[in-house]
Formats: structure tokens, sequence, C-alpha cells
């Protein structure tokens, strides 16, 4: 546990960073590609300042949107059905 073990874990840690060429000034990540937040943010902005939902500004939300839709109203549709039929005194669904 002396100066001599700090000198070597501190050694190994910088053998281990230049092995793997990363820079500790730069960002890493595991896609380096270019930044796109700002262009997406410019996109995003220009659509809500045109009144269009958030949930709709995305190329992708009609794929999320219809089946979240069904599956929403699929959910009520059967539990408003299990009320009634609790209501009429039935205790199963069939």
């Amino acid at each position: 546990m002396g100066s001599g073990d700090d000198s070597d874990n501190l050694g190994s840690f910088d053998r281990r960073v230049d092995d793997r060429n990363i820079s500790l000034t730069r960002f890493c990540s595991i896609f380096d590609g270019p930044n796109k937040v700002p262009q997406h943010q410019r996109e995003y902005q220009a659509a809500y300042r045109q009144h269009v939902r958030i949930w709709n500004i995305s190329p992708r939300s009609r794929i999320m949107i219809v089946p979240y839709t069904i599956v929403l109203a699929g959910t009520v549709g059967a539990g408003l059905y299990g009320m009634g039929r609790k209501v009429l005194g039935y205790t199963s669904y069939v």
C-alpha cells in the first residue's frame, strides 16, 4: 500500500486509456457521428410553432401512436364491458 502501488495503478490506467486510443479531452461514445441534436431541435421547434402536437412531429409517431391507441381502446373497452357485467350480476367475462 505504499506510493509504488498508487503509481502502478495510475500507470495501468494510463496504459488502458492509451491502448483503446481514447483521449481524455474528447467525449467518448459508442457511435462517433455528427451531433444531430441542433438539427432535430430546429425541426421540432418549427413544427411546434405551427401548432403541431409534440407527439405528431416525429416521422415515427404514427407507427407508435396507432398500436398505443388500439391497446388503449381495447383495455378501456374490456374494462367497461367487465364493469357492466359486474353491475348486471355476472362474475366473469363470458
